[in-house]
């Protein structure tokens, strides 16, 4: 009932209902919420179908009473999602300006980029989590909790994954689809770019925290004095940074090479792209913000030991913060510098002979056209031409030409 009269409300003021953000905010909002705990609510049935299948249940506690939740969360998140989707459908298909507007929203674009890095970010801890278990295990220092079994606690976490990773993978899907189809090559290209840095961020975040985590183990391992230390050392820190790293590594490996073929085929474009400036920015300062925290941190351990203010408390998870925090901000500096080098070499743009001869300078904008295959383009250049102001001029600048 509550999309019917959303609908109804769509058709009423098309006009002003097309560019409303707080309309496409509040629809894709929900779609956000509704699609991750979708995500969510599968992850616990599987959950509990592992555990009874592995026989690791009590027999006092049925697994009919334990899925009774799950499967009536899902049920609803999955009828919530779907009834808005299909108005965000009807939306996107709509006759102008409600689906040219929508068409072309970036809070579509956003939501569809949301859902794809909170699904990949807890993919990404789920299976962390079960490798976790299997390198304690190599370590010698696996620990039972609750009765489970190594196996239980390997592959639930895995199991638990899947949703996430499907729902991810079909807004990635979707994400490309429709920038394909409505924008042509170019929104394309920022699409697919959008994503591939989104989930070269997740994957460097989850590679980052494991080797500062594991490297803290590490440190803490060697300055333990018992052996009840170095277990806890070995299996709450370096097996848990290890499986961190692994799988954030797993992740921005492959990311990052299609990331540096997309630099390399289209260096001067790719540098001055929105997402990249915004990965390269985002991850520098955070990096710089690790490390500050780290170096703080030591230098107040060392005022303290220097006045002798009482024993250096936990230097370890600093000194991996900085260490790791300098390197991955060194990096992603020499980056943000290539990319300046290489927007500063780039030609200025030719000037416009609009205002020339006057006493204004006048104003200039690049437009692009996306036409279906076929468009009579110069037909469609000569009524733009037809239509501008007196004393306007349009010049038709040679580029790529596609297809949408």
């Amino acid at each position: 009932v509550h999309v019917w009269w959303r609908r109804s409300d769509f058709l009423a003021e098309p006009a002003r209902t097309a560019n409303d953000w707080l309309t496409r905010a509040y629809l894709y909002g929900g779609l956000f919420i509704l699609a991750v705990l979708l995500a969510y609510w599968l992850a616990e049935i599987l959950t509990v179908i592992s555990s009874e299948l592995a026989g690791a249940r009590a027999s006092w506690e049925p697994w009919q009473r334990d899925i009774v939740t799950p499967i009536a969360g899902a049920v609803g998140s999955a009828v919530g999602w779907s009834a808005n989707w299909i108005l965000a459908l009807w939306l996107v298909r709509a006759d102008p300006p409600l689906g040219e507007a929508h068409r072309a929203s970036r809070t579509r674009v956003g939501y569809f980029l949301a859902v794809l890095l909170v699904c990949s970010g807890a993919a990404l801890v789920l299976v962390a989590t079960s490798l976790q278990y299997v390198f304690s295990e190599i370590l010698g220092v696996w620990q039972s909790y609750d009765g489970t079994r190594l196996a239980e606690d390997v592959f639930g976490p895995l199991l638990m994954a899947v949703p996430f990773v499907l729902v991810g993978w079909g807004h990635h899907r979707r994400l490309v689809r429709e920038a394909s189809a409505f924008g042509g090559p170019s929104r394309f290209a920022s699409a697919r770019r959008s994503a591939l840095y989104g989930l070269a961020f997740v994957g460097l975040a989850g590679a980052a925290i494991g080797v500062a985590i594991a490297a803290q183990g590490m440190l803490d391992y060697l300055g333990a004095s018992g052996v009840f230390d170095r277990t806890v050392a070995l299996r709450d820190e370096v097996a848990p940074g290890l499986g961190f790293a692994l799988t954030g590594l797993v992740l921005w490996i492959p990311t990052w090479r299609l990331v540096r073929r997309d630099r390399a085929a289209e260096p001067l474009l790719v540098a001055d792209s929105v997402p990249r400036r915004a990965y390269l920015l985002l991850v520098s300062a955070l990096a710089v913000v690790a490390t500050m925290v780290s170096l703080a941190y030591l230098a107040y351990q060392l005022i303290r030991a220097v006045l002798d203010a009482g024993p250096v408390e936990d230097p370890a998870w600093a000194v991996s913060g900085v260490v790791v925090g300098g390197v991955v901000l060194g990096y992603h500096l020499l980056l943000l510098r290539a990319d300046g080098v290489i927007l500063a070499a780039a030609p200025a743009p030719a000037e416009s002979p609009i205002g020339e001869g006057g006493t204004e300078a006048g104003v200039a904008e690049t437009i692009e056209i996306s036409a279906p295959a076929g468009t009579d383009l110069e037909a469609v250049n000569a009524a733009i031409r037809a239509d501008l102001p007196e004393g306007s001029e349009m010049r038709v600048l040679p580029g790529r030409t596609g297809h949408a």
